[in-house]
C-alpha cells in the first residue's frame, strides 16, 4: 500500500536597512574692488550651499526550510 506524502516549509523571514547621509557644504567667496579717483570700495560677498542626501536600502531575506512529514 502506497501512502501520500506530502512536505511542510518553515519560512524565517530577514529585514535589513541601512541608512546612508552624506553632507557636502560649498562656500564661494568673490571680492570686487571699485576704484573712481577719489575712493576705492571693495566688496567682498560669500554664499555657502549646504546638500544633504539620505540613502536608504532595505533587503529582505526569505529562507524556507523543508520539514519532512
Amino acid at each position: 500500500m502506497t501512502y501520500p506524502s506530502f512536505f511542510l516549509f518553515r519560512s524565517t523571514t530577514t529585514t535589513t536597512t541601512t541608512t546612508t547621509t552624506t553632507t557636502t557644504t560649498t562656500t564661494t567667496t568673490t571680492t570686487t574692488t571699485t576704484t573712481t579717483t577719489t575712493t576705492t570700495t571693495t566688496t567682498t560677498t560669500t554664499t555657502t550651499t549646504t546638500t544633504t542626501t539620505t540613502t536608504t536600502i532595505t533587503t529582505t531575506t526569505t529562507t524556507r526550510t523543508k520539514l519532512i512529514q
